[in-house]
């Protein structure tokens, strides 16, 4: 059906992959039918939020209240049989430098530039341009800000000869990721990267209308939803091992 669709395509940009079990949608696969087809990489970046991890059953991701990511910290919380209020202050630096939270982002630069690299990209410069132009460039750790997408798309139309290398990258007001659910950049952590932070998650803005004031959803309340939702939570489904990392780490920290 897809292949129908984009005949007589002049060129397919492609984020499919063969672990993801379309072959026909690679750029080996398409090629093979005929397309000239190029490859642009999905972007994810955990730097501004190690926080987040997904929990991982049998039947699949434990999806949370607001979305699928949870917060190690307040898995961690919980689990050692913190309330909600009590968990709230342990959002604070030190804590994040006892689960390693500052090593992160210098890991994932380096790892998101070798991806870009391997794919053919340029990514000299290009982090230190997207904290410049927007600060914390991710939604979440999948989700990039459009200036993220909107400057790989430039590079590959300069490298497929659609635009000339001296063309600027558009500035795109319509940012659909923007509009879902976001995670903050919390304080302790946005202060080490010289970018404003926040404790306050965004609702999807499809959701939010007509239902809240505000897409805002402050940290406080956060923890007291998903502690909530977590109290109907078999323990053992809570009990990963990156969680359990986490409650252990913060059990020794907090003596």
């Amino acid at each position: 059906m897809i292949l129908e669709k984009i005949a007589g395509s002049d060129v397919v940009v492609t984020q499919m992959q063969p672990e993801h079990g379309v072959e026909a949608l690679t750029v080996a696969g398409l090629e093979a039918h005929g397309f000239k087809a190029s490859f642009l990489p999905t972007v994810t970046f955990p730097g501004f939020h190690p926080d987040l991890s997904y929990i991982f059953r049998p039947e699949g991701v434990l999806s949370a209240v607001h979305c699928d990511f949870h917060s190690r910290i307040a898995v961690a919380g919980f689990l050692l049989g913190l309330t909600a209020q009590q968990t709230l202050p342990l959002y604070n630096a030190v804590v994040f430098d006892e689960l390693d939270y500052f090593a992160v982002f210098p890991a994932a630069r380096v790892a998101l530039e070798q991806g870009l690299a391997e794919a053919g990209f340029q990514p000299e410069g290009l982090v230190d341009g997207w904290l410049k132009d927007v600060g914390p460039f991710m939604y979440m750790a999948n989700h990039p800000h459009v200036r993220v997408l909107a400057t790989l798309c430039h590079q590959l139309y300069v490298r497929l000869g659609i635009i000339d290398a001296t063309t600027p990258v558009p500035v795109i007001k319509k940012d659909h990721l923007g509009e879902s659910f976001t995670w903050p950049v919390y304080p302790a952590m946005a202060k080490r990267f010289g970018i404003t932070g926040s404790n306050d998650f965004q609702r999807p803005a499809w959701l939010a209308k007509g239902l809240w004031d505000s897409r805002k959803i402050p940290l406080g309340t956060y923890l007291k939803d998903i502690f909530a939702f977590y109290a109907t939570v078999p323990r053992e489904h809570l009990e990963t091992e990156a969680m359990i990392q986490a409650r252990d780490r913060l059990a020794a920290l907090l003596g």
